[in-house]
């Protein structure tokens, strides 16, 4: 069983996954499942319904891939927060021409992905001429349409020119097409995630779960969970069982109405109705 106290420490966090994360098709049977991260009071478990066909989210639709590593593994030059505002992440300041077609972007010095290259305004260049490229197969693409050219200043600065000014370019920048890569790494995009963001993925247990470790040379804040196991069950009444039986911390597929209710009669489980977004974040900010 959970301890109690862990779970009470983490109900803020629930909060804000819960509402981050939203629900798939079926996934697989719970038979096999593997063990929650027992023994580690800085270990979070999750329940889910939908397993990723991969990890590349530029060639394969659907909601689990950036589920799993979007914020978590990949980062943008901005993101949403939970209130839908654009806020600053892998760029710490933008300034825009008079005419609204021209962005500039100061970059947070000292990010490095995690395989040690660092981040700079060539990558920048390379992430955005990508999507625009026959390598992005996703329709998301469509959004990148209006970017020109990026033009790099230096190694910590980098100028986007749009054809037309656009009030939704710079807000779609943080969502998947904003997300930035290393050029060594996306020949493996689909097996290996590499990313500047606050965790990487550890073990793929496939048909069971998804491990990710928190870096200890991230850039940003450091995550307060260090481990997170993402683990795989067929359909919402096996999440929810094994929420009740203390197999895992969270739920985030508990749509139905009467299970959150059980649930919170039976075993006191705070549950949190809200809309549900594609991405969820595991560090507690």
């Amino acid at each position: 069983m959970r301890d109690p106290r862990k779970f009470r420490l983490l109900t803020g966090l629930c909060l804000v996954l819960l509402l981050a994360l939203s629900a798939c098709s079926a996934g697989y049977t719970a038979s096999n499942r593997l063990g929650p991260p027992v023994g580690r009071p800085d270990g979070l478990s999750v329940a889910l319904t939908s397993e990723p066909a991969n990890l590349d989210f530029t060639t394969t639709a659907g909601a689990a891939i950036p589920q799993t590593v979007m914020y978590n593994v990949y980062e943008g030059l901005v993101k949403i927060d939970q209130q839908g505002q654009i806020q600053p992440l892998l760029a710490k300041s933008s300034t825009i021409s008079q005419d609204r077609t021209a962005y500039t972007f100061a970059l947070q010095p000292g990010v490095k992905f995690s395989n040690g290259a660092a981040f700079t305004a060539a990558n920048v260049k390379f992430s955005i001429e990508r999507v625009k490229s026959p390598a992005w197969l996703s329709s998301l693409k469509k959004k990148m349409d209006v970017v020109t050219s990026v033009e790099v200043i230096d190694d910590l600065h980098v100028t986007v020119q749009l054809a037309k000014p656009s009030n939704a370019w710079l807000y779609d920048m943080g969502t998947l097409i904003g997300a930035m890569f290393d050029p060594a790494s996306v020949d493996k995009l689909a097996s290996k995630a590499i990313g500047t963001g606050p965790f990487v993925i550890s073990q793929w247990n496939h048909r069971a779960s998804i491990e990710m470790d928190a870096r200890p040379d991230y850039w940003g804040s450091s995550a307060k969970v260090k481990h997170v196991s993402l683990r795989y069950f067929s359909d919402a009444v096996a999440t929810t069982n094994a929420l009740k039986s203390g197999d895992v911390d969270l739920v985030y597929n508990m749509q139905a109405p009467d299970m959150v209710q059980s649930s919170q009669q039976r075993q006191q489980v705070p549950g949190y109705p809200g809309q549900l977004h594609q991405q969820s974040h595991f560090v507690d900010e």
